[in-house]
């Protein structure tokens, strides 16, 4: 049952990060913006590739739900088909790279117990 928790956890504690760097992007580079909600400076990547690599697992399921909602939101707002496809997309590079490491380097999960990894 702590496992659940813990989980539970890491997917909330990445959502409200990818959430709150997309909120700090619209607020602090919205000048820079290229054409409207695309600019050069976007601050959920870093997020995803952080959670991804602190939570495993548990970063990808919260990724990938954050993820096509945001797409839904922003990008596609007429076309579900699209922003589930965009919201998969986004989580498969940050878990590609997440299994890499986790084979090349041995890196394991940050936030876990010994008894989880």
């Amino acid at each position: 049952m702590a496992k659940l928790y813990l989980q539970f956890g890491m997917v909330v504690a990445t959502v409200s990060l990818f959430l709150a760097a997309l909120a700090l992007r619209a607020l602090l580079f919205s000048a820079f913006e290229f054409v409207p909600i695309t600019n050069w400076i976007y601050l959920p990547a870093g997020v995803r590739l952080l959670c991804m690599l602190l939570f495993g697992e548990a970063g990808a399921l919260s990724l990938l739900i954050v993820s096509g909602l945001v797409s839904l939101h922003y990008f596609f707002p007429e076309d579900f088909e699209r922003a589930f496809m965009a919201g998969i997309l986004a989580t498969a590079a940050p878990y590609l790279v997440y299994r890499l490491a986790h084979r090349l380097f041995g890196l394991q999960m940050v936030w876990a117990p010994p008894s989880y990894r």
